[in-house]
């Protein structure tokens, strides 16, 4: 298992593992002192550190191969979230095996406060990213609308900007941070007669990384 430091890391290889082929996953968050435990359950039972030659061997003969990443849970340093990530040859293992016991999700993986989707890009073209989960995006939009509402500046500047720092900019992500600013933007210079105080919603940052505080 593949210990992330930071969830971009985690959610750059779900990403690109789901794209070769690991589309059945699991997920849960353990103590972070639990996850080595863990870890050398997932590479005895699922051969989650084999290198690429044997995996290559595996599924050249039609048998599973499984990965798995942890990664901090936001706001929680004691805790860990984890996803395992199999082959769909799992799913045709024998019944006696742990590929078979374990109970893998077949949709598209969630991570955190995010989910995998296909979505089209602003050139046109489609491809698979992170969004962020729906009902979280509205608590954060519900949040912000009412900051802006009562008129603190302050409150809806440290706001956007920790969401902006804080969250993995995907190209998903991206997005949905611009068209969220922009309708606050709307809506603060409409309610308060005055410059919009948060970053600029077409300005925003192509960088990827979970940085703490």
């Amino acid at each position: 298992m593949k210990h992330c430091e930071h969830i971009s890391q985690a959610m750059q290889q779900v990403l690109l593992n789901h794209q070769r082929g690991y589309t059945l996953w699991t997920s849960f968050e353990v103590d972070a002192n639990k996850s080595l435990l863990i870890d050398t359950k997932f590479q005895e039972q699922f051969g989650t550190k084999l290198p690429s030659w044997k995996r290559q061997d595996r599924k050249q003969k039609g048998l599973p191969n499984g990965l798995a990443y942890s990664a901090p849970v936001f706001s929680n340093a004691g805790l860990r979230e984890i996803i395992l990530m199999a082959t769909p040859e799992a799913l045709r293992a024998p019944e006696v095996t742990p590929w078979r016991r374990e109970k893998w999700k077949t949709c598209y993986p969630t991570f955190g406060h995010f989910v995998m989707s296909i979505e089209q890009r602003e050139r046109g073209d489609s491809a698979m990213t992170w969004r962020i989960k729906p009902e979280v995006l509205g608590q954060i939009e519900k949040d912000l609308i009412r900051m802006v509402k009562r008129g603190d500046r302050a409150c809806v500047l440290s706001n956007t900007q920790s969401l902006v720092r804080l969250y993995p900019m995907f190209g998903g992500v991206r997005r949905q941070v611009r068209r969220l600013f922009r309708s606050l933007q709307k809506l603060w210079i409409a309610a308060q007669k005055s410059p919009w105080p948060g970053p600029d919603p077409e300005a925003l940052p192509m960088k990827i990384g979970f940085f703490k505080g």
